[in-house]
């Protein structure tokens, strides 16, 4: 049990030392495990570091309301065009 109960600490130990960045020098060689989760953690980091949800729903809210005007713009120039088009092929007949 105690033997476990060591590994247990050693994996929490090895987790917070990959959290903290304290296990990184450039002389020790590093698992692939570890270097994926080392990437992962710097990407989630700087995603937060960054507030990149708050951008992504100030970007998606922004879009949201500039469809409305835009499809009015481009409804008025469709409809602008088609009535000069109608005209002219009844003016022929």
């Amino acid at each position: 049990m105690a033997r476990m109960f060591s590994r247990f600490q050693k994996f929490l130990e090895d987790g917070r030392a990959l959290l903290d960045e304290k296990g990184l020098h450039p002389g020790i060689v590093q698992s692939r495990l570890h270097k994926f989760a080392h990437f992962w953690i710097l990407v989630w980091r700087s995603f937060d570091r960054n507030r990149c949800p708050v951008r992504a729903s100030a970007l998606s809210y922004v879009t949201l309301l500039s469809l409305i005007p835009l499809m009015a713009v481009a409804l008025s120039i469709t409809s602008s065009l088609l009535r000069r088009k109608g005209r002219i092929g009844s003016s022929n007949s």
